[in-house]
């Protein structure tokens, strides 16, 4: 049980880490524009 709530968590963290990162690449492309 505690391995499969641990693994879930780090699923969502990286789904999580993964949406910053794209919305910061997104940031910075309008500010060069």
């Amino acid at each position: 049980m505690d391995k499969n709530i641990g693994e879930q968590l780090n699923k969502a963290y990286e789904a999580f880490r993964q949406a910053c990162m794209d919305r910061d690449s997104a940031v910075k492309e309008l500010q060069q524009k």
